[in-house]
């Protein structure tokens, strides 16, 4: 495909670096479009604007602070795969995340519920199966391709938890949940679709 883009582009009388500003606009522009899918997703997904209230301005922080420190992570990540292992970045990426959060979450006066067997075998399961290995797998994704596209195919999670409270809550499926999914799988599909960005920008 990426020969008969160039040779196209050619017979068209473009140079060279014409013909590359042209694909890298094309996948800026495509990055953009994949998105917006996305976000829109994410939002129906929420019921943000189906509830009807007003979202508090600490939430609507929180969950900028928490976009920014994901997409540093990927953006760092991407920067450190080749010089170290998935596990070797997550462990030192949780022991700085812990040493952040132990002092203000509140757990320090109630460490001597760490000695009851329910607790540790959850905290264990939440800490490896929702927490460690999911990141271990994400830093991997982050070593065959962009930290951008890796942060869209991530929000696969949403859509998953939107089928699990369904399953398994007993959560109603509404209109603006049902359009939330699909924006969300359009926009992984499409992306996908489009496989490398060796390729054309575009699928």
């Amino acid at each position: 495909m990426i020969s008969l883009f160039v040779r196209v582009m050619n017979a068209a009388g473009l140079t060279s670096m014409q013909i590359v500003a042209i694909r890298v606009s094309l996948s800026a522009i495509c990055m953009i479009i994949y998105l917006l899918l996305t976000l829109a997703g994410l939002v129906l997904v929420t019921g943000a604007l189906s509830s009807g209230k007003m979202v508090p301005e600490a939430e609507i922080m929180f969950g900028i602070g928490s976009g920014l420190g994901y997409s540093l992570y990927s953006i760092f990540g991407k920067f450190l795969t080749p010089k170290y292992s998935a596990e070797t970045i997550t462990a030192y990426t949780f022991i700085s995340a812990s040493c952040c959060a132990v002092p203000f979450s509140g757990i320090i006066p109630e460490l001597r519920l760490l000695g009851s067997l329910p607790v540790v075998s959850s905290s264990l399961a939440l800490a490896v199966v929702c927490t460690v290995l999911p990141f271990i797998l994400y830093t991997k994704g982050l070593q065959g391709m962009e930290a951008g596209k890796a942060s869209i195919l991530a929000t696969a999670e949403p859509f998953m938890a939107a089928i699990t409270g369904m399953l398994f809550f007993h959560e109603k499926m509404t209109l603006s949940k049902l359009s939330g999914m699909v924006l969300i799988l359009a926009a992984i599909m499409i992306m996908n679709s489009a496989k490398t960005s060796t390729e054309t920008p575009c699928p």
